[in-house]
């Protein structure tokens, strides 16, 4: 249960992305005044582009915050895991 629901966030994720590069194209297609007034799909997918640039050049202005060094996990012997059964 727990896979199927990743595979089809992951698959949700992929579609919206895609959908977020075609606006963002069409977005910069854009060489006249649209009128996106009468076609609300239009406008909500503009906008949607015209918010993800926004927000992305956001985030490239914040500094990364250092990742701490994990400790290496370590693989356990056979022994051990006769002894944990």
């Amino acid at each position: 249960m727990l896979l199927a629901n990743s595979v089809a966030e992951d698959h949700w994720r992929l579609n919206r992305i895609r959908a977020i590069e075609e606006n963002i194209f069409a977005l910069g297609c854009a060489t006249v005044e649209l009128d996106v007034s009468a076609h609300p799909n239009v406008r909500q997918a503009l906008l949607m582009a015209q918010t993800f640039l926004e927000s992305a050049k956001t985030a490239a202005r914040k500094p990364v915050a250092p990742v701490a060094p994990q400790k290496p996990v370590e693989k356990p012997e056979e022994g051990d895991l006769a002894r944990a059964a």
